[in-house]
């Protein structure tokens, strides 16, 4: 009777403390759209295509998006982000839906690949035609400067920026499919030194770190997300935490943030919250 009691007040607390949020939350719902693109590849199975957010030093992916099953990453999906440093990766990655070239970014084009005398968007692409091993041609200009004509490339790094979005549309410039093969295995090389990833041990996403050149992973401890307490469960006392985190009056650790982001947008705050409370 007195564990019921003290779940019921808590429920209270949480639910009086989340109400007092909402009206802050519905102001600046409009700031709280996902950064995650994604496209479906099967009934309830989506990859994650692009992440817009190109400021971010640490993404979250979350399993699920719009109640989709995360399975995969596509090649340069977070290649505009300049300060990205962390990609926290779910159990849910399949290994058939992780591209070569998933987790690389224009930071490591730059420091790697790019010689200091390219610096014209035709000298990248000739670059480029022969790492692949073709013949440069105008049409692949032409082809290139169409698909990047309302496209903004960040933090002015235009050569390693234009870079990315070249392996993006690289199946669509005129290289043929032994060539694409060819320079997939060129960029295999690029070292991943940039970027770590964290996940749960024994993963597909593991699996696939293991293989790239230098790329790290750190295997967190495979709470559930939601489960800021670590208590083994979802539950108010969780929401409770991340309303107070989001009002300054809790600190969390760098595993507990991690859990803490439940809707998968890169942030801990009410939202977060709600969601579980939502879910009770």
């Amino acid at each position: 009777m007195k564990n019921t009691f003290k779940k019921a007040l808590a429920g209270i607390s949480a639910v009086a403390m989340l109400a007092a949020a909402m009206p802050v939350a519905s102001a600046f719902a409009e700031e709280t759209t996902s950064p995650f693109v994604t496209k479906s590849v099967g009934d309830g199975l989506v990859v994650i295509t692009d992440y817009t957010d190109t400021e971010a030093e640490k993404v979250v992916i979350p399993s699920t998006i719009d109640d989709a099953t995360v399975v995969g990453v596509d090649a340069f999906a977070f290649g505009l982000c300049g300060d990205l440093a962390t990609i926290v990766v779910p159990e849910t990655l399949q290994a058939d839906y992780i591209d070569n070239n998933a987790f690389m970014t224009f930071p490591m084009i730059e420091k790697y690949v790019l010689p200091s005398d390219v610096n014209t968007v035709e000298g990248l692409l000739k670059y480029y035609a022969e790492l692949a091993g073709v013949t440069y041609s105008d049409d692949m200009l032409t082809k290139f400067m169409s698909h990047i004509k309302d496209v903004e490339i960040p933090n002015g790094t235009t050569m390693s920026g234009l870079s990315i979005l070249i392996g993006r549309d690289i199946e669509n410039l005129g290289f043929s499919e032994a060539n694409i093969k060819n320079f997939n295995m060129y960029t295999n090389l690029i070292p991943y030194d940039l970027i770590t990833l964290e996940g749960p041990a024994d993963t597909d996403a593991q699996a696939y770190a293991a293989k790239k050149n230098t790329l790290k992973y750190v295997v967190t401890s495979g709470y559930q997300v939601g489960d800021v307490n670590m208590s083994g469960e979802v539950d108010v006392f969780d929401a409770i935490a991340i309303a107070q985190y989001s009002v300054n009056k809790r600190e969390l650790t760098d595993e507990q943030l991690v859990l803490a982001d439940v809707n998968g947008d890169g942030r801990v705050d009410v939202f977060d919250a709600i969601a579980i409370a939502k879910s009770l």
